[in-house]
């Protein structure tokens, strides 16, 4: 007997993964516009102003070879949508993964989420993922969950 099975596209279980979480306020805030505040009266990392400079970057390493989700809550008080960019890096600093997000506006209380993923299978080792969103005045970043 001869068994084939056809290759599959479905995505990785990464619900069966631990998740670990880093917290924004400790992550590297670059930028004169961007600070550690409170929203809702948790520790968040607003950007204050708007400015191409404002930045965070988490450092998070990761224990086995595999597809990591990432994902980013985040509060939009405003009215419009603001535009962002995510940016995984090695710890050499190769850029890995770039890809545009969008903040849309979030309800009182609450928090939205951008779940994306590193795009490919990386190595158990030190990253770093960076935030950019030079127009964001307002917006407020909880944490990162890598799972």
């Amino acid at each position: 007997f001869v068994f084939a099975q056809p290759a599959s596209n479905i995505e990785p279980a990464y619900d069966l993964k631990t998740v670990a979480s880093y917290k924004a306020i400790n992550a590297d805030l670059i930028g004169i516009g961007i600070k550690k505040g409170q929203v809702d009266g948790k520790d968040r990392a607003i950007f204050e102003t708007a400015s191409a400079d404002n930045r965070i970057e988490w450092h998070f390493a990761t224990g086995v070879a595999d597809i990591y989700s990432l994902t980013v809550s985040y509060n939009n008080p405003s009215q419009q949508a603001m535009k962002g960019k995510l940016q995984l890096l090695s710890a050499d600093g190769t850029l890995m993964k770039e890809e545009a997000v969008e903040f849309t506006p979030t309800r009182v209380g609450k928090s939205n989420y951008i779940t994306t993923n590193t795009g490919s299978m990386i190595n158990a080792g030190h990253y770093r993922l960076r935030l950019t969103a030079p127009d964001a005045a307002g917006l407020s970043v909880n944490a990162l969950d890598v799972q």
